[in-house]
């Protein structure tokens, strides 16, 4: 009976912690979210896209109640979308969920925009055009013609006058006569000199041969060529669950050394789906267009969401049509095939949630037993 007594305290707590164990309910845990598109980490070409996910609640008998991307609410809840816009370089984007029983579940990606920079054609520099110098044809200079020196010739010695002597009076001496002196004959001595000429060597100066002027002549750009165009039709989600947009993408640049660039796009696509963007016009059999004029130097980015209905593989037709300038003759024509595929909803399996009454019947008959037996004891 005493051991009964100190056993029962304990019998009792064991019994209260059983009990308190089986009827406390499951606690309430956080949504389930999911981000399908984009990636964390991509790199897209566009200045806009489109955040896609699932949500699923968690805790029994809560639904989602709303999805908010970047704060701002996305359409859906179970499957959602937002179209959010993007800054050159990484975006943060953070997609919240939230459900009736106030539980919150938060993810953030990181996506990075960059932006698509047109390559220049480089333009020829001009060469420039050599000046030949205005230097005269060097004529040979003349010699000066040595002049024969002179010849001297000396003056010739004069003759020396013969004064007679006076003949003196005849005294009666009979006086000689005088001899006459001889008259001595002058002597002209003629030197002649020869002029040595001077021998001048002329060298002759470098005539100057002007080089050919060489004319600038400036080469027209060729024509642009179809696979020089910068015209890309891709997929940027191709593969989604029923319910959800496809994404298709067009990416334009017009070269500066183009003129005005015009832009036809032509969608195609398969039986039961439809295009929901506002810039496309439907023609009927499934076929939507839309013209883009794209300025030199510039581009243009384009979303295309196409709304699904129906599970399976497809194939999305896209025609490009562009030319340049107001000349339509010189339209160039592109065709693109882009597979897409949609997926039906996963089945979700719940996790059971076991009934807290099995357990309760069974601590109440635990206490109960106990106090039996306690009693009979006694």
């Amino acid at each position: 009976m005493k051991r009964i007594k100190k056993g029962f305290p304990r019998i009792l707590l064991i019994s209260a912690f059983i009990f308190i164990f089986c009827t406390t309910p499951a606690l309430a845990s956080a949504p389930l979210l999911e981000i399908t598109t984009p990636k964390d980490k991509a790199e897209v070409s566009t200045g806009t896209i489109t955040v896609s996910g699932k949500a699923y609640p968690t805790t029994p008998g809560a639904v989602i109640e709303e999805v908010r991307v970047n704060g701002e609410l996305a359409s859906g809840t179970t499957f959602w979308n937002k179209t959010v816009s993007l800054e050159p370089g990484p975006n943060t984007i953070t997609v919240e969920a939230i459900d009736n029983a106030g539980n919150t579940a938060t993810k953030t990606i990181t996506v990075i925009y960059k932006v698509l920079t047109p390559t220049p054609s480089p333009t020829p520099s001009p060469t420039p055009t050599p000046t030949p110098s205005s230097t005269p044809t060097s004529s040979p200079t003349p010699s000066p013609t040595p002049s024969p020196t002179p010849i001297s010739i000396p003056s010739p010695t004069p003759t020396p006058s013969l004064t007679p002597t006076p003949t003196p009076t005849p005294s009666p001496t009979t006086a000689p006569s005088p001899t006459p002196s001889a008259t001595p004959t002058p002597t002209h001595i003629l030197t002649s000199v020869t002029p040595t000429p001077a021998i001048t060597t002329l060298t002759p100066a470098p005539t100057y041969i002007p080089m050919p002027t060489e004319t600038l002549t400036k080469t027209p750009l060729p024509p642009t060529k179809p696979e020089e165009v910068m015209i890309h039709l891709h997929g940027v989600k191709t593969e989604v669950t029923v319910g959800e947009d496809i994404i298709l993408a067009l990416s334009v640049v017009n070269l500066i050394t183009n003129p005005t660039m015009t832009v036809q796009l032509v969608l195609k696509v398969p039986s039961g789906m439809s295009i929901t963007s506002t810039e496309f016009i439907q023609s009927g059999a499934g076929m939507y267009t839309a013209t883009y004029t794209v300025e030199p130097g510039e581009e243009q980015h384009i979303c295309v969401h196409i709304k699904t209905n129906q599970v399976g593989k497809f194939v999305v037709d896209g025609y490009i049509c562009y030319y340049f300038g107001g000349d339509k003759s010189t339209a160039e024509y592109k065709t693109v095939k882009l597979p897409v595929r949609v997926n039906p909803i996963p089945t979700l399996t719940p996790t059971p949630t076991e009934t807290p009454g099995f357990e309760l019947i069974f601590a109440i008959a635990g206490l109960l037993a106990v106090a039996y037996l306690f009693r009979r004891k006694k």
